[in-house]
C-alpha cells in the first residue's frame, strides 16, 4: 500500500501511516491475531539505535528515517553506493519491555512482512519538505532535491519494491532480520517470528534474501548466546510466482498470495484508477464483479489453485494463506477452504466477517462429513 509521507523526518508520522495499513491475520481455526501495535516495519536510519528508555523499539522519535548518502551520485543499483545509510550495528537494548514481539502473542504466530513500499514514498514532494530534509541532514537543498529526483519512478508499484529493495540495498533486510532476531529473544516468550519477503517473482530472489537472513540469525544467535527459532516464507503477489511456486516453496516455509497485486497484474489494472471505469464494465457484463472486491475464481483464482499444487507438490507441509482484501470475502474463504489454504489475513475491520465466514464453513464441513 502507498504510504506518502512530506515530512520525512518524523518518523511518527510514518509508522501512523503504517499502522492504519496493517493487515491482520485470521486463522481457519478463527483464532485473530490481536493488533499489536508494536509491530512496525523497521524504518532505515543512518544511526538508528533503540536507546535504554525507548518504549517504541526500534525507531527513535527523534531519528530520521531516510538518510541521503553524501557520497551517493549513482543510481541505486550500483552496488559500490547505497541509496541508505545503515548502522549495522543495530540493536535493540535487552532491557526493552516492549519489544516488536507481544508477549500475548505467546500461542500465536507473528508475521512480519519486510519492507514493500518504493523508497520515494519516504521522501518529501514539496519544496517546504525538501528543505525540512536538507536542514536535517545539514546538506545542500540542490543535492537533495537531486536525490529525490533519482528515485523517482514513472509506475512505482511495478518498480524498484518489495524483494527489490532487499536484493539492490541488502542493508535494509539484514537490519530489519537483526532487529526481529533481537527483539524475539528480548520478548521472553518463544515467539518463532515468521518472516515474509514481499513481491517475489523468481527463486533466485528468495535464494540471495533468505542466506541473508539466514547469516542475520546466525550472527545474532552468537552474539546474544542464546537460541531461537523463526521461519521465512513469501508474498505471491505475481502471476510468474504464481507458476513457479514449487520452486519457491523449496526455500520457503510458507506461501502467502497477495490477492491484491496479484490481481492487478493479471488483469493489467491499477486497483487505484479502475473505479473510474469499472462500474460500466459490470453493468454490459464484461465482468460479474468488481475484481477487487469479489475474487476472480476463473482467473486469480486458477493461479491460486495451481500455485497451491505446485506448492504443495514441492514441499507438503508448506502453509499456505492469502492477504488482502479478498481475506474478508465469505466467498473467497469458503473457495481457497476448498483449496486447503490454511488461514486468511485481511483488513481490521474485515476481521468479523471473516470470522464468521470460516466458522460457517467448518460447520458445513461437518454436516457434510
Amino acid at each position: 500500500m502507498a504510504v506518502v509521507v512530506h515530512k520525512a523526518h518524523k518518523v511518527q508520522q510514518v509508522l501512523k501511516e503504517l499502522t492504519d495499513n496493517k493487515e491482520i491475520l485470521v486463522h481457519k481455526d478463527n483464532k485473530v491475531l490481536k493488533d499489536n501495535k508494536e509491530h512496525k516495519e523497521p524504518m532505515v536510519n543512518k544511526d538508528l539505535q533503540a536507546h535504554k528508555d525507548n518504549k517504541e523499539p526500534m525507531v527513535n522519535k527523534e531519528h530520521k528515517v531516510l538518510m541521503v548518502n553524501r557520497e551517493h551520485k549513482e543510481p541505486m543499483a550500483n552496488k559500490e553506493h547505497k541509496v541508505l545509510t545503515v548502522n549495522k550495528d543495530l540493536q535493540v537494548h535487552k532491557d526493552n519491555k516492549e519489544p516488536m514481539v507481544n508477549k500475548e502473542h505467546k500461542v500465536r504466530p507473528v508475521c512480519i512482512r519486510l519492507l514493500d513500499p518504493p523508497l520515494h514514498e519516504f521522501l518529501p514532494a514539496d519544496r517546504s519538505g525538501l528543505r525540512d530534509l536538507a536542514e536535517a541532514l545539514n546538506l545542500p537543498l540542490s543535492r537533495v532535491t537531486e536525490r529525490v529526483e533519482q528515485l523517482s519512478e514513472y509506475n512505482p508499484m511495478l518498480g524498484l519494491r518489495g524483494v527489490r529493495l532487499g536484493i539492490t540495498v541488502p542493508e535494509i533486510y539484514e537490519m530489519q532480520a537483526r532487529a526481529i532476531f533481537e527483539a524475539a529473544i528480548n520478548s521472553g516468550v518463544d515467539a518463532s517470528p515468521e518472516i515474509m519477503i514481499p513481491l517475489v517473482s523468481a527463486c533466485r530472489e528468495v535464494e540471495l534474501v533468505k542466506a541473508r537472513i539466514d547469516a542475520a540469525a546466525a550472527a545474532v544467535r552468537v552474539e546474544c548466546g542464546q537460541s531461537f527459532s523463526y521461519s521465512l516464507g513469501v508474498m505471491v503477489e505475481t502471476p510468474r510466482a504464481a507458476l513457479r511456486a514449487g520452486e519457491i516453496a523449496a526455500y520457503s516455509q510458507f506461501l502467502s498470495f497477495g490477492t491484491n497485486d496479484l490481481t492487478q497484474m493479471t488483469y493489467g489494472l491499477s486497483r487505484d484508477d479502475a473505479g473510474r471505469f469499472m462500474s460500466s464494465y459490470v453493468q454490459q457484463g464484461v465482468y460479474e464483479e468488481d475484481p477487487f472486491h469479489r475474487l476472480d475464481k476463473e482467473g486469480v483464482g486458477e493461479l491460486l489453485t495451481l500455485g497451491a499444487e505446485r506448492g504443495r507438490a514441492a514441499r507438503p507441509e508448506v502453509v499456505l494463506s492469502i492477504c488482502g482484501e479478498h481475506g474478508g470475502d465469505p466467498e473467497a474463504i469458503a473457495f481457497i477452504r476448498q483449496c486447503g489454504f490454511t488461514y486468511v489475513s485481511c483488513s481490521p475491520f474485515r476481521v468479523p466477517v471473516a470470522r464468521l465466514a470460516a466458522a460457517q464453513c467448518a460447520i458445513e464441513d461437518k454436516i457434510k462429513h
